[in-house]
């Protein structure tokens, strides 16, 4: 799920919700809704989040990008 992906990614950078808030510009309990899966960020703050992460939007909203990616690379 999204709320899980921003909460792992956001520990992973060792930013509190505060920070991750203030670097995306909303207020910390949109970031926790978000982490709660109680609201959705907007297309808008989805770029920011992942450009804060250094990944891709895809990345971010995906479950597991690579297990695709090798599906595709072995048909024929």
């Amino acid at each position: 799920m999204l709320s899980e992906r921003i909460n792992k990614f956001r520990r992973k950078s060792g930013l509190s919700q505060e920070q991750l808030a203030e670097k995306t510009g909303v207020y910390r309990q949109a970031i926790s809704k978000w982490e709660s899966g109680t609201s959705t960020p907007e297309l808008e703050k989805l770029l920011a989040i992942s450009e804060c992460f250094h990944i891709t939007i895809g990345e971010l909203v995906k479950e597991e990008p690579s297990i695709r990616v090798q599906m595709k690379c072995h048909r024929k």
